[in-house]
């Protein structure tokens, strides 16, 4: 699970690693929390963590967010306190194995190991194939083409419920990314959609290794 970057003096992220284009027939599993709203750590030890930090940087790259000063913690230790969002935290291998975090997605780059809730839905439903790419910022640049629709739909579901939108074969893991990126451009009016569409998640949904 690890690629030198070809051009790394071009790349505009903080690796000069490329991983994401290794994990290609996960990337519904891995872009569904962060879509969602869902918190993420990204774990592993010091030796691991230009891979860490290769995931955090790019996985926050595609995540939806309404300001583009967003502070992103790339790498910081265990100890300290955990903020929201997608994070890289140093963790030896015996301790992610043993991390177990609430309705928070863990990526352990230690045993290469995705711990998740398995999205279930339509829209990234075209994610979930092994593809091949020359580079990350090719592949990233495929996601961010692929996120065009669901971009649509957001820009649809501004006039239109997203909770009406049966005939576009919307589960409830596609409403909670369409509602979280309405959330993103306007947290006052779709706040209030928001919370109620989190009260009808599963209380306890199962969490699925997924190795990487």
């Amino acid at each position: 699970m690890k690629s030198k970057h070809p051009n790394s003096k071009d790349s505009p992220f903080a690796s000069k690693e490329e991983n994401l284009r290794t994990v290609t027939q996960h990337l519904d599993n891995i872009l569904f929390p962060v879509l969602a709203g869902d918190d993420m750590v990204v774990c592993g030890s010091e030796q691991r963590k230009d891979t860490v930090v290769d995931f955090v940087d790019k996985i926050n790259f595609l995540k939806p967010k309404s300001h583009p000063n967003h502070k992103v913690v790339l790498w910081s230790d265990n100890s300290e306190s955990r903020p929201k969002g997608v994070i890289g935290v140093c963790h030896a291998r015996n301790e992610s194995a043993a991390l177990n975090l609430p309705s928070t997605a863990i990526l352990d780059a230690n045993a290469c190991l995705l711990k998740t809730v398995p999205y279930r839905g339509s829209l990234l439903a075209h994610l979930n194939t092994k593809r091949k790419f020359p580079s990350d910022a090719a592949l990233i640049a495929f996601i961010a083409a692929s996120l065009t629709n669901i971009s649509s739909l957001v820009y649809l579901s501004r006039f239109l419920s997203p909770l009406h939108l049966e005939s576009e074969n919307i589960s409830l893991d596609d409403e909670r990314i369409l509602v979280n990126m309405l959330t993103e451009l306007d947290l006052i009016k779709y706040q209030g959609l928001k919370c109620a569409l989190e009260k009808r998640r599963p209380i306890y949904a199962p969490t699925k290794s997924i190795q990487l």
